[in-house]
């Protein structure tokens, strides 16, 4: 019961398709699904972000687009 409930809920569905500002630092995620590696960044209230690798994005903040959201995580591209 208590699974169910925790997997019911979202925190994050309101930022799908808006553009946010996103810090970067050094940290890359690896996306098990896909196989890919992925920057790791951060909006204003500290919720992680991910989008494909750019080590260029290190240091920067930049704008992203949100593509989807998930219990622990947005993901997205950047924009700017």
């Amino acid at each position: 019961e208590l699974t169910e409930l925790f997997e019911s809920y979202t925190c994050y569905d309101k930022f799908v398709g808006k553009t946010v500002p996103v810090w970067f630092s050094t940290e890359i995620g690896h996306n098990r699904d896909l196989s890919t590696e992925q920057s790791v960044g951060h909006t204003r209230e500290y919720i992680k972000t991910v989008v494909p690798r750019d080590d260029s994005l290190i240091g920067k903040k930049v704008m992203v687009k949100i593509e989807s959201s998930s219990k622990f995580h947005l993901a997205g591209f950047v924009v700017c």
